[in-house]
């Protein structure tokens, strides 16, 4: 799954988007050690928030996590 994804930092939480979408919305959120779709206001991480990489958003996740 790497690189297929962008990934956003908002408000203390990180979140996904398949990769080339441009400027639609996110689909996941972090969630411990997985991802959940994400229901809130899914313009907003990738507007407001800033973009990170794929290895800051997922540090602290075991290795084997699932990451889709």
């Amino acid at each position: 799954m790497a690189g297929e994804f962008d990934y956003f930092e908002h408000e203390g939480a990180y979140f996904r988007r398949p990769k080339g979408l441009g400027t639609m919305s996110v689909t996941h959120v972090r969630a411990g050690d997985k991802w959940e779709p994400y229901g809130g206001d899914r313009l907003a991480p990738a507007h407001f928030g800033s973009e990170v990489t794929e290895k800051e958003a997922t540090r602290g996740m075991p290795p084997g996590a699932p990451k889709d």
